[in-house]
């Protein structure tokens, strides 16, 4: 192997080591991270290749036959429409089960071939099929802490608004117009829900979409704000609890982040070592011929 490829070799090393270093202090979503929301968040202007289309159109024909537990298939529907998607709970399942037969049996075809490839793919079958399902979860989860990291803003202006004036709907339809970020999405489908239903009913129905203990918290209070009950107090105790929650939360998250990117210095020292190692013994190995010669 020649110089060059040894500094490339090195260099690749070092830049891995710095962009992981890099990556672990901003939180930069990882490869996986952003293929994940990329593939549930398709939009529909974007191009679909053939075995899109394909999964697509089977997924359809076997849509009748799909079956699902009703508090399962409850808990999926709040999250899709949470997240903004018009696929149904049998849509996300009839998919992830063709796409993960495809595999399934290509592998049953390739037991001719040898059985080892047969198990490979079955496996993965099996892996690709669960994964798809947890996508849900994954982005609902992470679609959740983005609305807890929001509910102090939320409660402290409630707190403030209540003292002035009862009406939830015009308190909220105020947050609603300096809220960008995923509760103020929440809010607007609160808000349309409001002033078509039952307010009591679409604030229960925030509360399930979400699935939140804090947020549950919230939503009680702003029932009890519906009822005219005297809430100040519980909102600004409510208040405190979630400021230090807030605080405790970026704790963690500072702890985490130390922690995952603690091995990545070690990684950049190693790296620079051997190339100075290679460089100084290079420079040797060059010499020591014409000082002997």
């Amino acid at each position: 192997m020649n110089n060059t490829a040894y500094l490339i070799i090195l260099a690749m090393l070092f830049g891995y080591g710095l962009f992981q270093l890099v990556g672990g202090i901003f939180d930069v979503p990882s490869h996986r991270e952003i293929k994940t929301i990329m593939a549930v968040g398709k939009k529909k202007k974007e191009k679909v290749n053939f075995l899109d289309a394909f999964i697509f159109k089977v997924s359809h024909l076997i849509l009748p036959y799909v079956r699902l537990n009703p508090y399962k298939r409850k808990k999926m529907s709040n999250a899709l429409k949470s997240l903004g998607s018009l696929d149904t709970p049998e849509m996300v399942y009839g998919r992830a089960f063709v796409e993960s037969g495809i595999y399934a049996g290509l592998g049953l075809i390739l037991v001719f071939v040898h059985p080892i490839f047969t198990l490979i793919l079955l496996f993965y079958a099996f892996w690709r099929f669960s994964d798809q399902i947890g996508k849900i979860d994954q982005l609902m989860r992470k679609r959740r802490e983005k609305i807890e990291w929001e509910l102090p803003r939320f409660v402290n202006t409630v707190q403030q608004e209540i003292k002035k004036r009862q009406d939830l709907l015009a308190i909220l339809i105020d947050y609603r117009k300096n809220s960008d970020g995923e509760l103020g999405e929440e809010v607007e489908i609160t808000i349309a829900d409001m002033k078509t239903s039952d307010y009591e009913n679409a604030i229960s129905r925030l509360d399930a979409r979400v699935v939140s203990s804090l947020l549950s918290d919230v939503t009680q209070g702003l029932i009890a704000v519906i009822r005219g009950d005297d809430i100040v107090a519980y909102f600004e105790q409510l208040g405190i609890q979630l400021r230090s929650f807030e605080k405790n939360r970026l704790k963690k998250e500072m702890n985490r982040r130390l922690e995952k990117i603690k091995k990545y210095p070690y990684i950049l020292l190693f790296t620079f070592l051997l190339m100075v190692v290679y460089a100084i013994g290079y420079d040797i190995m060059t010499t020591l011929p014409s000082i002997f010669g």
